[in-house]
């Protein structure tokens, strides 16, 4: 979680500043990070994306790739096509359920 703060403290920006697939795409790097074992620093993601102000709402943000950066991941053992069947979409208030994580606000 060291690396999502470096990023929001590099912009000086807070969570809920970010567009809710920017913050998406934060955590993702986080997983595949831990699950590969790769240390990441915050200049990488500065290298490979920057921050554009949302057209829609002018204090919300989001973090567009920089088109001449690609981002490739070598080792993948296999293809799981039936990935979406351990999982359950889930609607209504996060914090009714008991989850530890704080419901983003709209």
């Amino acid at each position: 979680m060291a690396f999502a703060l470096s990023v929001l403290e590099n912009y000086h920006i807070t969570i809920g500043q970010l567009m809710p697939n920017s913050w998406r795409v934060i955590l993702g790097l986080v997983d595949l990070a831990e699950k590969f074992d790769v240390y990441l620093h915050d200049k990488a993601f500065l290298y490979l994306f920057y921050m554009k102000q949302n057209p829609d709402s002018s204090s919300r943000y989001m973090f567009v790739p920089r088109k001449k950066h690609v981002i490739a991941f070598e080792k993948v053992k296999s293809v799981d096509r039936e990935w979406n069947g351990r999982y359950a979409m889930v609607h209504g208030v996060i914090d009714d359920v008991g989850s530890p994580w704080i419901a983003p606000t709209v």
